[in-house]
């Protein structure tokens, strides 16, 4: 029997490392997702060293919040910082990209006007959780372009491109 062949493209290969199930295998007391978290930012480095880009990507585990402070879910702690006050210090302000996926906190952020008056985002690209509305609101005030894409009563996405000045 014959396949007919296909063009393949392999982009980049990293994984964990591997070993035997069980109590006695090595990684009986590891988390998949610890494992995972190495994996991914292997590929970010690789990558962003690659393209030339490094300098100019920011990535940051940890999560943004209206304050700083940690949850506790089953045996992962997560770690929040107060939002604003963490952008202005640690992102460059004018930005040509902002990528947003933060499970509501996006409310808060954009009611903050440093928020976008640091970033100054030529482009946005966000999931929204608890509505457009607001965000809506808010972006057409700062002139961005938008194109909202619900996914549900209360989820999607919003595009936005700020106007040229």
């Amino acid at each position: 029997m014959s396949r007919e062949l296909r063009e393949v493209v392999f982009v980049d290969g990293v994984r964990t490392a591997f070993g035997r199930a069980g109590p006695k295998g090595a990684f009986w007391k590891t988390r998949a997702d610890d494992m995972a978290v190495k994996v991914v930012r292997e590929l970010l480095r690789r990558n962003l060293a690659a393209n030339g880009v490094g300098d100019a990507v920011h990535f940051f585990n940890t999560g943004l919040s209206t304050h700083t402070h940690r949850e506790t879910t089953g045996d992962e702690t997560l770690n929040f910082v107060d939002g604003v006050p963490f952008v202005i210090a640690n992102l460059p302000t004018s930005v040509d990209l902002l990528k947003m996926d933060c499970e509501g906190c996006e409310y808060p952020m954009f009611k903050d006007e440093r928020f976008l008056d640091h970033l100054a985002p030529a482009e946005i690209v966000m999931e929204y959780h608890q509505g457009e509305t607001r965000l809506v609101e808010i972006l057409k005030r700062r002139a961005y372009a938008l194109e909202v894409v619900p996914c549900g009563k209360t989820f999607g996405y919003i595009y936005a491109k700020r106007a040229p000045a």
